[in-house]
């Protein structure tokens, strides 16, 4: 197993974390700070002075926030670079939906090829005021 330096290590954990509290929606750094130091002590030990490691891995909302954010910036160039190189171009599609609450949203949509693969990607999505239809939004 090859072993990457601690302040890489430390900062591809908290990308995992921040990732997997995107997904479940849950800013709760303070517990999951103390149960991987109850598993990681309960496993290997106290004497391994593992809580020091997991010190270095920064999780508060503010860290979480800024990693969450740096990635969506991240994929939103990548994918603005695809569309610029894109040999057939892209199509475009504004979308307005419902979600579960009820609530209108507005979307809109790219379409293009990279490599051989159909692209789809939401570019817009926004949520409005009250329903709409295609004759209020132009």
């Amino acid at each position: 197993m090859a072993f990457k330096n601690i302040d890489d290590n430390a900062l591809d954990a908290c990308y995992r974390v921040s990732y997997l509290v995107l997904l479940n929606r849950l800013i709760v750094e303070n517990l999951i700070e103390l149960c991987v130091k109850d598993v990681v002590t309960t496993m290997i030990g106290e004497e391994h002075a593992i809580n020091k490691l997991i010190d270095c891995i920064q999780l508060s909302d503010i860290t979480i926030s800024k990693r969450v954010k740096y990635v969506s910036n991240f994929c939103e160039n990548e994918h603005i670079r695809r569309l610029k190189s894109s040999e057939y171009g892209f199509t475009t599609q504004f979308d307005e939906t419902t979600d579960m609450a009820g609530l209108s949203i507005l979307l809109f949509i790219v379409r293009y090829m990279y490599g051989k693969a159909a692209q789809k990607y939401i570019l817009i999505c926004k949520s409005l005021p009250t329903r709409a239809t295609a004759e209020e939004f132009f």
